[in-house]
């Protein structure tokens, strides 16, 4: 049987995982799924439920052999590619915006090409609003307001089935793998605990780490104050994690660093009562088993983008206005967002929390505490969203992403109308973010009274210098670069369909417009 649909996914351990949702939606239409993949990531296709097959794809190799024998590379990935093609896969679903992913769907041929691609030339085309929309996105913080879970399903929209509520969940561990969690466990037998708590003690960067010391401090207080134990998860690169931790903790701990598999690391998260972690993979591994969570969101991390997907977890941010940082910007605080939020208040809300309070009930027993705290929910559209938990969630900047939200989905969906969404803050939006906003309306007019010219080439250089004027404003503020860069994409995308180009700037106009309303509407009314 051929496969109906292939994903290519090289992207890491916690992307993989939140793409089970998506696999989920396809093999409900009932779709024969494959996946490829980085094979040093291999290990994870094991728990993603629902695919028929999947290939590793050996990246380091294949690299390595380009520097020294590009044809040895070249039989490599044909002998990687020639069992994937012998299954005729009709879809080809490229959710990773790289030039080799992109390389590796024009490769393969599909009939039916969706996500990102390529075309016979070699420049990069987006086969769907949505991955035009997710490339952008990736290139500022303050625009990437959807879940990167619900940008896959979206992607792979025509098939039909994004706005239903998705199914997240992994295959359950097997019985070995459980065996194994519960010896690691007995390790803490002498002290009689009286339940355990995870501990995901590193992150991809150490810049978006929080400090061992305020981990270990809240593992002191839930021992002394309810005998809950810390289990100290993490791959065998963090071991040494253990020796300094212990170095700050007074109370007893058991280490699980770098002696778990991915299958008894997903044992042990089903067996603990709950995890406290950096925005990690093993993060959306627990919201895949249906574990409970409390996150720390820190430097670039934040949870709008990248939060679990499990509903009523906890997420903290700094309260700090440079939070969340833009990538490859160095810190001007010294990273303070990293010893900002106080281990104290955390744990009093978690104690709060496994106690049976709600999570508003758990938050409000750490008044002072100086993070935004946010609960995970579904919005009505089936979005993954937050819900602001304290005063300190409630500000300009989460306005700023509703209204992109609903901007976005208008645009990118084709919803008949852009909902009104009353906000509290637009009076503190910066003036040059709404000067911003006039000025792009301005051009956005000219260039929808110029689209006749865009039939007669030799007449299409008014309505183009306006068109560059457009991606020049919004690509230079830092709060609209994905709006200029999607508008880029766009144009690129759209430039052989006059007709359907005319379609979309008169719709990006009128949304643009609307979204502007919001804002001035809020502006004189608070």
């Amino acid at each position: 049987m051929a496969l109906d649909c292939l994903l290519i996914n090289l992207t890491r351990f916690g992307d993989l995982i939140q793409s089970q949702s998506l696999i989920h939606d396809l093999t409900s239409q009932g779709l024969k799924v494959g996946l490829l993949g980085q094979d040093n990531f291999a290990s994870t296709f094991a728990l993603l439920d629902g695919l028929s097959n999947v290939w590793a794809l050996p990246g380091a190799r294949l690299l390595a052999q380009l520097d020294t024998n590009w044809q040895q590379a070249l039989a490599t990935l044909s002998q990687t590619l020639a069992p994937i093609k012998a299954e005729q896969p009709r879809i080809v679903l490229n959710l990773t915006a790289s030039l080799p992913s992109r390389l590796l769907s024009l490769c393969l041929k599909a009939p039916t090409m969706l996500g990102f691609g390529m075309d016979k030339d070699g420049f990069g085309v987006n086969h769907s609003l949505w991955a035009s929309f997710l490339a952008a996105s990736s290139l500022c913080r303050h625009n990437a307001v959807f879940n990167i879970a619900d940008m896959f399903r979206h992607m792979a929209d025509p098939l039909g089935f994004a706005k239903k509520t998705p199914s997240i969940a992994i295959k359950e561990p097997e019985p070995q793998a459980f065996e194994q969690a519960h010896a690691l466990l007995a390790d803490a037998t002498p002290y009689a605990p009286k339940g355990f708590i995870a501990f995901q003690l590193g992150a991809s960067s150490a810049t978006r780490q929080w400090p061992l010391s305020s981990f270990a401090r809240v593992g002191d207080i839930l021992w002394q104050k309810a005998r809950i134990c810390p289990v100290l998860t993490g791959s065998a690169q963090e071991k040494a994690f253990e020796s300094e931790y212990q170095r700050f903790s007074h109370s007893p701990f058991v280490s699980a660093l770098g002696k778990t598999s991915l299958p008894v690391l997903a044992a042990l998260l089903r067996t603990v009562s709950l995890l406290l972690s950096n925005d990690t993979g093993t993060l959306h591994l627990a919201s895949a088993l249906n574990t409970k969570s409390a996150s720390l969101f820190l430097a670039t991390a934040q949870p709008f983008d990248t939060g679990p997907l499990r509903e009523d977890c906890l997420c903290f941010e700094p309260h700090l206005p440079c939070h969340p940082c833009d990538f490859h910007t160095p810190c001007a605080n010294d990273h303070a967002c990293k010893s900002l939020i106080a281990p104290e208040d955390v744990a009093a809300i978690l104690l709060a929390w496994i106690h049976g309070q709600s999570l508003a009930e758990s938050v409000a027993c750490a008044p002072t505490i100086q993070a935004r705290v946010y609960a995970t929910k579904r919005d009505p559209e089936g979005f993954a969203s937050l819900r602001p938990l304290n005063a300190f969630a409630r500000t300009p900047r989460y306005d700023w992403i509703r209204l992109q939200r609903a901007f976005w989905s208008h645009i990118l969906d084709g919803q008949s109308s852009l909902p009104w969404i009353p906000i509290a803050c637009a009076s503190t939006l910066a003036k040059d973010f709404r000067q911003t906003l006039g000025q792009a309306n301005t051009i956005l007019e000219a260039l929808c009274a110029q689209a006749p010219l865009l039939r007669h080439p030799q007449a299409r250089t008014l309505f183009l210098r306006n068109a560059d004027r457009l991606e020049t404003l919004l690509s230079t503020h830092p709060l609209f670069v994905a709006f200029g860069y999607f508008w880029r994409e766009i144009r690129m995308d759209m430039g052989g369909d006059i007709d359907n180009f005319v379609h979309f700037l008169h719709t990006f106009r009128l949304t643009l417009q609307r979204l502007t309303d919001h804002i001035e509407v809020g502006t004189n009314t608070a």
